[in-house]
């Protein structure tokens, strides 16, 4: 094997040293090591104090024990690791499977944590010596850093600081990433020198995102390590479209099957997925637009290509939308950035048609054929490439960076950050601005996604034991008591005969009635076939044409995906609204005065301005409902409202998503509306702002029929002078926001008045009468300013939770079970806080309920909670 060192530290004046340390794997144990010194370059290189020495184990640097994360393992779960790497070794790469984990103890500054762990990374690098790469999951709904699962590497596997910086760069533009740092660990109680630590992909990495839960979805891998397997065991190459086979999964996967709702999304992600993989549909139908040109502009900067390898790309599915957004993972190896081998702009190597050989390839490049995207993309390279942007940005994290660096110099002397990389790549981007420009305005033919010109036409059909089983799927289509519908899709290159099935993939219960056949895989689609077999059968067997092995494929719980969602479905005939009240001039859609009776869904695509009428009364019945991308104005009257209602409860809502300016609504009335529920796509709150910012006046809600009144999220905005009354559940939810609620009155509430996650707001001047949980909820690390505001019949009063920040002043809890709450619920945040300056209480049971490292301070007076177990009281 082949090692270099090419980062010498200068002796003297003349002379330089250059250093190697070789790591010996264990199934050379028995070996000669032959060591060769090579010179590549043609100037004469003169060595002088030529040492060779072996060391049983390298040394690491000791770092302060409160530094350091100190795990700690017993001698059999030690054992089992050892096992596994050294299995590895053999097999040429690590293959890890869900019963590797041991358990062990992570202790680090104060907090002892239980947790799992286990062997991580696919190549040998990960196992070098006894720094070994780890998955390590924290147990008993504990975290730390607010992370669940993570893992830790050396920091040469991932280029140092490039890929701590890229990470950084992708949440100082809202884009997705992981959280990423350095820490020192130690191994039951030996130094293994610096790490770096990667969170794992759960639902903690989108929450800290500003996002709403979602799937986290990838094309599975496991197909691409197994061919590799196959040709270092056996030495032979098998060319297969382990990429078009690979199953779309979700993290989680169980968990998520499990949950209806979870389940629910990741089937429309799946859709999403695989019309990305397969070039079904343009970029701006399957991602978020914006996000998706940003995540390739921050690759342009960074040079993080390995990011973009199809097994390294992860997607969160936002159920808001329905549609994906990428997320940066794996932008470097231990080679460092790809610079010399591509463009500086992405877009450029797009136009080339001929350079397209394989479908892997042309689902990436598909993205680049959509104008909107590119024209977004081009924004995005514009604004990140402008060297004011990025000095800004190293300015705010150059104290990280320097703190990192001298905690990575410790073990790898010769480190040092390149502060202009980033700089200069900016600087090849604007060089090459004006001719992608100038392309894209001319229209030059892309490269072709037609399979039949581009498809990879060579796989091999040479039969192997090993592959048949992993490229026959098999999905559960549709079931009733006695039968199920299930789809087979055939990748593998070679014909199959279809002969049984079984509860198990040890026996094949029972054959087919007449055996079927399915034709071999040859270009990007699958070739396909649909049977009937009895219900409660888990493995379909087959065998291939001419071979006698039978294989057993399990049946997934879910049907294929399909070539469309709900979302697609409604937009694709968005536009002005056929309907006798309903005018337009130029860009703008008006609803006039009047009543109206809406049995038909009104769906608005971006670009149009919607206005409603004084006295526009829009009746929402058999299951109709509003949704639009455009900024929405309703300009009622208090003697001629806006009135948006259903009258049978059957409306799927009213919702505004990405709206490019500042919604208005001005003397409405929502009344009896339910939630968006149409063929999967799912909402919580009768009226709903997304990423749309949005002014509410004199604004009443009353009377709906779903989980939220009204949700706001990812927005700012105002709420004054309104009300809301006989509301299902909760009122007024936001997530993620920053706004003003002001003199707003809430009566007669089925849950929380006022749950707002993520946010900062201020609360003024509000009355809160008869709510069934709590007045105003704050939680999952907000800070909520709250004065002159009262609650009057309420389980709680307020309360604050999962790191949260709420300040009250002159407020009033009046007949409530308690006045005061703070506590923690979710483990991966922390104690909740409340401080209150001239609170006021009467007929309430408990004045205040604070949990263990939660605090209260009850008009000046420092109250330390003592409870413990408090979420577990209310939820």
């Amino acid at each position: 094997f082949y090692k270099k060192s090419s980062s010498p530290n200068p002796i003297g004046n003349q002379w330089q040293k250059l250093q190697l340390t070789v790591n010996v794997t264990p199934d050379m144990n028995k070996e000669d090591l032959n060591i060769y010194v090579w010179n590549p370059g043609k100037e004469p290189v003169y060595a002088d104090d030529f040492k060779i020495s072996y060391h049983k184990f390298k040394s690491y640097p000791t770092f302060q024990a409160n530094e350091s994360m100190h795990l700690l393992v017993d001698t059999f779960s030690m054992i089992r690791l050892e096992q596994k790497r050294e299995e590895a070794f053999v097999n040429g790469i690590l293959v890890t499977e869900d019963d590797d984990y041991v358990s062990g103890i992570m202790y680090y500054k104060d907090s002892i944590l239980p947790v799992e762990l286990r062997l991580k990374g696919d190549w040998l690098d990960h196992l070098e010596g006894r720094k070994w790469s780890f998955r390590i999951k924290v147990k008993k709904q504990k975290s730390w850093k607010g992370i669940r699962s993570f893992s830790i590497h050396t920091p040469i596997a991932r280029d140092f600081l490039n890929e701590y910086v890229a990470h950084e760069l992708m949440q100082e533009a809202d884009l997705l990433s992981p959280r990423y740092g350095f820490v020192p660990v130690a191994l039951n109680g030996t130094s293994l020198g610096v790490y770096a630590w990667e969170e794992h992909f759960d639902k903690q990495l989108i929450e800290s995102n500003n996002r709403r839960e979602g799937p986290i979805l990838k094309f599975d891998e496991s197909l691409f390590w197994q061919r590799l397997q196959v040709f270092i065991r056996d030495s032979q190459y098998f060319d297969l479209p382990y990429m078009e086979a690979a199953d779309i999964l979700p993290f989680k996967l169980n968990r998520t099957l499990k949950n209806p709702v979870l389940k629910n999304q990741f089937l429309l992600g799946n859709n999403l997925m695989h019309q990305y993989r397969q070039g079904l549909k343009s970029a701006s139908e399957v991602f978020d637009l914006k996000k998706l040109a940003g995540y390739i502009a921050m690759m342009d900067l960074t040079r993080g290509f390995h990011g973009e390898a199809w097994h390294n790309q992860r997607c969160y599915y936002n159920p808001v939308l329905c549609r994906l957004e990428p997320i940066f993972f794996d932008g470097y190896t231990t080679d460092g950035p790809t610079l010399s081998e591509r463009n500086a702009i992405s877009g450029l190597f797009t136009f080339n048609p001929k350079s397209v050989k394989r479908s892997e390839l042309l689902f990436w490049i598909k993205l680049f054929q959509d104008n909107l995207f590119r024209q977004e993309y081009i924004r995005w390279l514009e604004e990140i490439s402008d060297p004011i942007w990025i000095n800004n940005f190293l300015q705010k994290k150059e104290g990280k960076i320097s703190s990192y660096e001298q905690m990575i110099q410790e073990e790898f002397g010769y480190y040092k950050y390149d502060r202009g990389f980033l700089l200069e790549n900016a600087k090849e981007i604007r060089a090459e601005l004006p001719k992608y420009k100038k392309l894209v305005a001319d229209k030059p033919e892309y490269a072709d996604f037609d399979p039949d010109k581009n498809s990879h036409m060579g796989f091999s059909k040479t039969y192997h034991p090993d592959f048949p089983g992993d490229y026959v799927n098999v999905y559960l289509q549709d079931s009733s008591v006695n039968e199920y519908h299930i789809h087979v899709d055939n990748f593998y290159s070679m014909e199959i005969e279809l002969l049984g099935y079984g509860t198990s993939n040890l026996l094949m219960d029972s054959g087919l009635e007449e055996p079927g056949r399915v034709g071999p895989f040859e270009k990007i689609y699958p070739v396909s076939e649909k049977l009937t077999i009895p219900s409660g059968n888990k493995f379909l067997y087959f065998k291939v044409k001419g071979f006698n092995k039978l294989f057993a494929t399990q049946i997934m719980d879910y049907p294929t995906a399909k070539d469309f969602t709900p979302e697609q479905e409604l937009f694709a005939s968005s536009g002005i609204p056929d309907l006798p009240f309903v005018k337009s001039e130029g860009k703008k859609i008006i609803f006039t005065e009047g009543q109206h009776i809406i049995e038909v869904p009104i769906i608005i695509p971006s670009g149009f301005e919607v206005v409603f009428d004084s006295g526009c009364e829009m009746d929402f019945t058999s299951g109709s409902f509003f949704i639009s991308k455009s900024v929405v104005m309703m300009d009622g009257t208090q003697e001629a409202p806006v009135k948006i209602l259903s009258s049978d409860n059957s409306s799927n809502g009213f919702t505004v998503l990405q709206a490019a300016k500042t919604s208005t609504l001005n003397h409405v009335i929502f009344e009896g509306l339910n939630t968006l529920n149409y063929k999967g796509w799912m909402l919580t709150g009768a009226v709903n702002f997304y990423e749309s910012d949005v002014e509410i006046n004199n604004v009443e809600f009353r009377a709906n029929v779903c989980e939220d009144a009204l949700n706001i999220i990812r927005s700012d905005f105002k709420v004054i002078n309104s009300a809301f009354y006989k509301i299902y559940a909760d009122a007024f939810d936001s997530d993620f926001c920053t706004g003003l609620v002001e003199n707003v009155k809430f009566e007669s509430i089925g849950n929380d008045a006022i749950d707002f996650s993520g946010s900062q707001v201020e609360i003024r001047s509000c009355q809160i009468i008869d709510a069934g949980d709590k007045g105003v909820s704050c939680g999952e690390n907000s800070s909520l300013l709250v004065t002159e505001t009262t609650v009057t019949g309420a389980n709680i009063g307020f309360a604050s939770k999962d790191k949260s920040h709420l300040d009250l002043k002159d407020c009033t809890a009046n007949n409530t079970i308690y006045g005061l709450v703070a506590f923690q619920k979710k483990p991966e945040y922390g104690p909740g806080n409340i401080n209150t300056t001239g609170f006021n209480a009467s007929d309430v049971q408990t004045l205040f309920l604070i949990e263990r490292f939660s605090k209260l301070n009850l008009n000046g007076t420092i109250i330390t909670g003592e409870s413990t177990k408090v979420a577990e009281m209310f939820y």
